[in-house]
């Protein structure tokens, strides 16, 4: 059964603003834009426990992180160095960051349990008050028939959840044949990607054809073929690569046998429409036309 639906929250302590690391940041000149850079590394950091992951779809670390929460480089740079110097951000590969105030401020709870939750709080005040009239007795009957309406759709979702997982499946099951790798259905990040791609309306064929058209940009990339993985393919770059040519990697070795094909196929033109060999020209003037 796939995971139910989770909300996930960014908790910042009462002192956060009288801590000397952002005291430091925000007397820098333009601080207050790196100290917001930073706190929306910290939301975009949180469903996947502080990482920050570097998908080599731009040059470098910073400049992907500025495109993805759409800040300048420059800023998106200056802040990064600061909070690597301070400790609030740690490099653990060269593909991978960890903001630690993250990990350690960041709440989560299904929807299920926010609505008991909720709930209750309701209730709690609802009985505070001793002297109900009828027509008040009325109202909170319609507020527990909402909430059992409420409950009720949450069962339904997690009778839903069966056909989510099976989807879920599929497609990790196609990624592994076309990759030969063995990526789990189980991990909860994966399974979250995908079903916020399906609720933006695209399809299971859709995921295919982006591993499709992956397998064979990457697949004999060394450099790329690590990037087949689910946190990459189906990310918020899906529709990107969704709506991408097909754009294969070849070899040196691949590149000079279709050079040498397009020529054999030159010279048998020249010779069909002349009625002689097209064999006249020089080696090198003939592949320049490739």
């Amino acid at each position: 059964m796939a995971e139910p639906k989770r909300y996930f929250w960014l908790k910042l302590h009462r002192d956060f603003f009288q801590r000397k690391d952002i005291k430091r940041l925000r007397k820098i000149a333009g601080g207050d834009t790196y100290t917001i850079i930073y706190l929306k590394m910290l939301l975009k950091s949180i469903m996947s426990e502080g990482a920050l992951f570097f998908d080599n779809l731009e040059d470098n670390f910073v400049s992907e992180l500025a495109l993805d929460i759409d800040e300048d480089v420059e800023n998106v740079k200056i802040t990064v160095q600061y909070l690597l110097k301070v400790g609030l951000l740690e490099c653990v590969s060269d593909t991978e960051y960890s903001l630690p105030d993250a990990k350690d401020n960041t709440g989560t709870e299904t929807a299920v349990a926010s609505r008991v939750r909720k709930h209750r709080e309701k209730q709690k005040m609802l009985h505070c008050n001793t002297y109900v009239t009828p027509l008040k007795h009325l109202c909170n009957g319609e507020i527990e028939i909402e909430i059992e309406k409420e409950l009720e759709i949450d069962n339904k979702n997690c009778r839903l959840s069966d056909k989510s997982s099976t989807v879920v499946s599929e497609i990790i099951d196609y990624l592994n044949q076309k990759t030969g790798k063995h990526f789990k259905k189980s991990i909860a990040n994966t399974a979250r990607n995908i079903n916020a791609r399906i609720k933006e309306g695209f399809t299971v064929d859709d995921f295919k054809a982006v591993i499709d058209k992956k397998a064979v940009e990457w697949g004999k990339d060394e450099r790329m073929k690590q990037y087949l993985r689910p946190q990459t393919l189906f990310g918020t770059k899906f529709e990107s690569y969704l709506n991408q040519e097909i754009v294969e990697h070849k070899s040196q070795t691949d590149k000079a046998i279709d050079v040498a094909k397009n020529v054999i196929e030159y010279y048998q033109e020249r010779e069909e429409q002349d009625g002689k060999d097209g064999y006249g020209e020089s080696f090198s003037t003939v592949t320049d036309r490739f």
